[in-house]
């Protein structure tokens, strides 16, 4: 019907409204959070679905209530963005390292390539802290961290702690 393919088109993924199909022609009530097309763009929304029947003919119809949860999305996001990465630097943290460093070793390894990891760490980094102050010793912090990008392509860099970074360049 006319009516399906609107909400059909509201979908981004195709993929996901067949499977809402599916689900609903096995199951009475579905609920899903997906991505769907509004006036505003892109937005997530939660849905639920009910099959029932339209009082005033009998046929077979759907109770659809949606509600917009983009923002607990983008705060779920952020929040999985700041468990894993430095607030001062924006680097991958010392979780990010031992989740990931490994694959990349894994994978290096599996494709050949030649791997170099460095540890660094700022000799008397405290002094500079305790002469100059916090807000001099993190825009240090940030330098370090915006010179240690530019070392090529095939790298990961995190910082492990106050003064330390660890970078993982990769090589063909």
């Amino acid at each position: 019907s006319a009516v399906e393919e609107t909400f059909a088109e509201r979908f981004t993924d195709q993929q996901e409204y067949a499977n809402l199909i599916r689900q609903l022609s096995e199951k009475p009530s579905v609920r899903q959070v997906t991505l769907v097309n509004t006036k505003n763009g892109k937005r997530w929304h939660e849905l639920s679905i009910r099959t029932c029947r339209d009082a005033a003919t009998g046929d077979q119809a759907w109770l659809i209530s949606e509600v917009d949860v983009s923002e607990l999305k983008r705060a779920e996001a952020r929040a999985l963005h700041l468990a894993s990465h430095d607030v001062l630097t924006e680097l991958p943290n010392r979780k990010y390292v031992m989740e990931h460093f490994p694959i990349a070793l894994e994978q290096a390894r599996y494709k050949q390539q030649q791997a170099a990891l460095l540890l660094l760490d700022l000799d008397d980094f405290k002094y500079i802290n305790e002469s100059m102050g916090h807000a001099v010793g993190d825009s240090l912090l940030i330098e370090v961290a915006k010179r240690l990008q530019t070392l090529g392509q095939e790298k990961l860099l995190a910082r492990l702690s106050g003064d330390q970074f660890l970078v993982l360049l990769l090589v063909e």
